[in-house]
């Protein structure tokens, strides 16, 4: 004797019967962009799923409608996370791929995500600085579309500040727009002077017209001294512009 789950109602089938086998079932979580009705089978008691059809008031063993136990909604992807997000990147999706250092995350991911509608972050840490522009190259030549949102990873190398300081340049020069930092335990002035070029300003221009006085002088302190990022501020549209 079969257990009979609790219904709320009954479900008819139009252009398909519902699907109770397994391999039916693992087809159809792909179709998770369409309402399912999820209901038993009055013979077997095992559980499935309809798609399509229509529901049906009353009892189902008297109407013949298999039993409604569920009914679930449409659920797209895109409706996820935040939409500002998505509105801000301008992606169909908001996921992001990390930017896995030493080029795992490859020039090729990177303009994949971006072509499908995701942000990919180019895994720049770690690799000498031909790599980085041989990575940047690849990634604007399989883009099909420039405007195609995608980043790249700025890590701090305390070891290396010459090849911090050459990312950061390199990232302006060439107008990539998100960058993933990652390792700062404080700011620096190569990832800041990629935030302040979002502003249009150079570093010289942003610490000249932050100059405060030193607490060693009466006068003001150097532009080298004197660029904190706290004095920067920069709410307009992300787009890095070299100096």
């Amino acid at each position: 004797m079969t257990r009979a789950l609790p219904a709320f109602g009954g479900w008819s089938a139009t252009a398909e019967s519902p699907a109770f086998a397994p391999a039916s079932l693992v087809e159809a979580a792909r179709r998770f962009r369409e309402p399912v009705a999820l209901v038993q089978d009055p013979a077997s008691g095992a559980v499935g799923v309809g798609f399509g059809g229509q529901g049906v008031a009353g009892d189902p063993a008297a109407t013949g409608a298999w039993p409604l136990l569920a009914s679930l909604s449409p659920l797209y992807p895109e409706w996820l996370g935040d939409r500002s997000f998505t509105d801000t990147h301008g992606l169909r999706f908001p996921y992001v791929a990390g930017a896995m250092a030493n080029g795992i995350s490859t020039a090729r991911l990177v303009a994949e995500m971006g072509a499908a509608g995701f942000l990919g972050f180019f895994g720049a840490a770690g690799l000498a600085y031909d790599r980085i522009v041989a990575g940047l190259d690849e990634i604007e030549r399989l883009l099909p579309d420039p405007a195609m949102a995608w980043g790249a990873n700025l890590i701090h190398s305390p070891t290396e500040p010459d090849l911090e300081r050459a990312a950061a340049d390199l990232f302006v020069k060439r107008g990539v727009k998100r960058v993933s930092a990652s390792a700062f335990m404080k700011l620096t002035p190569s990832v800041v002077r990629y935030a302040a070029a979002a502003c249009g300003s150079s570093p010289t221009a942003a610490s000249t017209a932050s100059t405060t006085s030193s607490p060693r002088s009466a006068g003001p302190r150097s532009p080298a001294t004197s660029w904190s990022p706290r004095r920067i501020a920069c709410w307009r549209p992300w787009s890095p512009k070299a100096p």
